[in-house]
């Protein structure tokens, strides 16, 4: 029968194994790990490490993060994982992220009615070789241009960052969730994972990525506003930061977004992302308190 444990100091290696040959949907809880270490001191990036083990191999994992969130790599022993968590109550659980199917079992088994539930999508995730990017015309014409953003240009991406959440996410509007945006661009603007797109020296969209590993980038938070839409500044975003850290060495990039937004599937598509599988995220009502 399979155990429960939290995974400590010396487990590392053995959580990178079951987490790397599914990479393609474990970039949030491998990013953390190598952010924070798997020691949780309750920081930006931290997480307790709830595995499931058969034999004494990793069969499942979900990482309760430092905001509640959980985020789950776990094709077995979910039921007792969710358990166990629910058990020590360390902190309360505020989301769900993770593959489309096991999202959905979990919030079954959490029983969390539609009246506990502020937001609850399901995604496409879409994967690209960074050898594969297609540059938007405006880029390579020079119509445009991208640059990380600067100490300068911090209160704007806090501002965008915030009406992303209250878009994208169905955030509700609070001084609580402005300082979250805060911390979030702060710690984005630090490691140098936020960009600016400019047209005539304007500012017209940006974009983030929000989780990482040496060969992989997650993209997220793409944001032009409204009356800037329809130009493909976001797809030129996103192509920037590509560019950017193709010349890094990253090899790929994931992003997962709604079948409903209809021209961001359109744009992703025509910078060569393919979809491959379907991602959720499930968030409770007052997870921004």
């Amino acid at each position: 029968m399979s155990t429960i444990q939290i995974l400590r100091p010396g487990d590392e290696g053995s959580l990178e194994d079951f987490l790397r040959p599914r990479l393609d949907s474990s970039l949030f809880l491998l990013s953390n790990l190598s952010q924070a270490g798997i020691v949780d001191r309750g920081e930006r990036f931290c997480g307790t490490y709830w595995a499931s083990l058969d034999g004494g191999r990793i069969e499942g994992v979900i990482g309760h993060y430092w905001q509640g969130n959980l985020v789950l790599q776990a094709p077995a022993g979910l039921r007792r994982l969710l358990a166990a968590i629910e058990e020590a109550g360390k902190r309360p659980i505020r989301g769900l992220l993770g593959l489309a199917d096991q999202v959905g079992r979990a919030r079954e088994l959490l029983g969390w009615g539609d009246d506990e539930v502020q937001f609850d999508d399901q995604e496409g995730l879409y994967a690209l070789q960074l050898d594969d990017l297609v540059v938007p015309e405006d880029l390579l014409s020079g119509r445009v241009s991208g640059r990380r953003i600067e100490r300068r240009d911090v209160e704007l991406a806090v501002r965008w960052r915030a009406a992303y959440c209250l878009e994208a996410l169905e955030a509700e509007d609070s001084p609580i969730l402005r300082e979250q945006c805060r911390g979030d661009v702060e710690s984005s603007f630090g490691r140098g994972e936020t960009w600016v797109l400019e047209r005539d020296g304007e500012a017209v969209a940006s974009t983030s990525f929000n989780a990482r590993t040496d060969e992989m980038v997650q993209v997220g938070g793409v944001w032009t506003p409204p009356d800037l839409r329809g130009h493909g500044y976001g797809r030129s975003a996103v192509a920037v930061s590509l560019l950017d850290v193709r010349e890094e060495s990253v090899e790929r990039a994931i992003l997962f977004t709604g079948d409903d937004n209809v021209s961001a599937v359109r744009a992703y598509a025509a910078l060569g992302f393919r979809r491959i599988d379907d991602f959720r995220i499930v968030l409770r009502r007052g997870s921004e308190d």
